[in-house]
Order: structure tokens, then C-alpha cells, then sequence
């Protein structure tokens, strides 16, 4: 796709090593088309870190998300090179669908703020985290960015109101569990169309915008869900599941839907049913 070759044809790679930032906030790093930085706010008694990247982005730029649709590169997050970690979760905000030339895309724009959750191996010393990050940067044209993070955290200091907030935010804008006036109730098989599955869901029958981001297991490509028809609180779905592996089996196959109404999001996974 022409996405994919402009990303060919444009490589910046910025690599920025910093010393760990006080209070627990790394420094900005700069690259073209916006900022980001990691902050952070122990839970010392639970060997625990809340932390975030923040990501700023310039007008008229975006960044993708983990499935990034039809063109684009998810962020790649790697937390190896940390001390005092045992464990590192990345979680996604709700996305929003984009329509360029490299087709439908999904990710953000603005301003995003990944959650990151980190447990640590002891309570007694610091935990230095080091992101190395991979993270595709587009304006006009787009830029895969790599870039090095780090920030000691003490385990002992009070976060400040600012980090607190900004986590806060974060954690707000995860999807959430499904809602009986929320959700997705089922992904079925067209009958004349093999290769297609029909999706009903609930949503507020007065959003004005509902989107929805299916994805497989790892290794799968499948194209934007396109929505069909809405009457009352049901929005219906098709799928097209042409290019899955040639091995695979659907109804065997859990599917995770992100269902999308005016920026608030919730996560399930169902089996697809004939």
C-alpha cells in the first residue's frame, strides 16, 4: 500500500538517552511531529508501579494502535533493559479511525497517554525503568521514531498532582468491561457469504459516532469492520475474513471487539457462530 511505501521512503530514527528524571517524569523527548515521556507513582506496598507514556502530538499528526488497520506500525514497547521488574503491561486507550491515503488506520491524534502497568521484584531499592520504543510518528508523511526513555523510581516519594492526574486520565481512557447496554452480541456467518460475519452490538442509541476494531491472534490481518446499519440502540457489523491463515478455524477462535460510541469503549471476546 502507498502507506507502506512512503514508511520505505521515510526513515527517521531518533535516539535519545537520557538520565533518569526526578520526581518520577523523565524528560521530554523531541522528535518530529510531537513529544512524549514516561512518568511514574509507586504503590510501594504491593510492589507496584502505575506508570505512562504521554505522547503530545503536533496538529495534523497521529500515531497508531496496537492493530494499526489497513497501513501503519503499532508501537513496540521493550522494557528489558529496566531493573527491579519483574513484569511489564502496556494497555491502549480507545482508538479512532483514520481515512488517508494509506487506507482506514486506526490510532490517535492530540494527545495519548498509554497506561503502563510495572511489578516489581522488591520493595527495598529502586526500580529504574529503560523504554526502548518504536513508535510510528505521520503527518503527511510517516515516521517510524526510535527512541530511548528512562526514569528512576524511588518507591518513597508522593507523586506530584500533575502525574497524578495525567494517570488518572489514563486509566479513564481504557476500555471497559461489557455492559448489558453496551456490548457485543454476537459475530455470525453469512449464510450466502462465507467469508463474512455479520456483528450485532448494543450502544447508546443517541452516540453519534460507533466504531468497531476487531482483532485475531497474533499474525492475523483483518480489514476495518464497516457498519452496516443502525436503528435504535443496535449497530450492526460486517467483517470480512478473507485473508485469516488458510489453517485456521473461526468458531474454534476467540475474537476480541472493541466497540467504540463517541470515545468511550468497551473490550469482550466472543466466538464467531454459524
Amino acid at each position: 500500500m502507498m502507506m507502506k511505501t512512503i514508511f520505505g521512503l521515510v526513515l527517521l530514527v531518533a535516539i535519545f538517552g537520557q538520565q533518569p528524571g526526578h520526581a518520577a517524569t523523565s524528560e521530554w523527548f523531541t522528535t518530529t511531529g510531537g513529544k512524549m515521556r514516561l512518568i511514574t507513582a509507586a504503590r510501594p506496598d504491593e510492589q507496584k508501579i502505575d506508570a505512562a507514556l504521554e505522547v503530545l502530538l503536533k496538529k495534523g499528526w497521529k500515531t497508531y494502535w496496537r492493530s494499526p488497520g489497513e497501513s501503519g506500525i503499532p508501537p513496540q514497547f521493550d522494557f528489558s533493559m529496566s531493573s527491579n521488574v519483574s513484569s511489564v503491561t502496556v494497555k491502549y486507550p480507545v482508538p479512532t479511525y483514520f481515512t488517508g491515503i494509506g487506507g482506514k488506520t486506526v490510532g490517535y491524534k492530540d494527545r495519548v497517554v498509554f497506561p503502563v502497568e510495572i511489578k516489581t521484584t522488591s520493595t527495598d531499592v529502586p526500580t529504574v525503568l529503560n523504554m526502548n520504543l518504536i513508535i510510528g510518528v505521520c503527518g503527511v508523511v510517516c515516521i517510524p521514531v526510535q527512541a530511548n526513555i528512562s526514569v528512576t523510581e524511588p518507591g518513597i516519594s508522593s507523586p506530584s498532582f500533575e502525574v497524578t492526574r495525567t494517570l488518572n486520565e489514563a486509566s479513564w481512557s481504557l476500555p471497559t468491561m461489557p455492559k448489558q447496554d453496551f456490548r457485543v452480541v454476537e459475530a455470525k456467518f453469512q449464510e450466502n457469504q462465507p467469508n463474512m460475519l455479520a456483528i450485532e452490538s448494543i450502544v447508546d442509541e443517541n452516540a453519534s459516532v460507533v466504531d468497531l476494531h476487531v482483532e485475531g491472534p497474533a499474525g492475523w490481518y483483518l480489514l476495518p469492520a464497516k457498519l452496516t446499519s443502525r436503528e435504535g440502540n443496535k449497530a450492526q457489523f460486517l467483517l470480512d475474513v478473507t485473508d485469516i491463515p488458510d489453517d485456521a478455524v473461526l468458531t474454534e477462535t476467540k475474537l476480541r471487539f472493541t466497540l467504540v460510541a463517541d470515545g468511550r469503549g468497551i473490550e469482550q471476546e466472543l466466538l464467531p457462530v454459524q
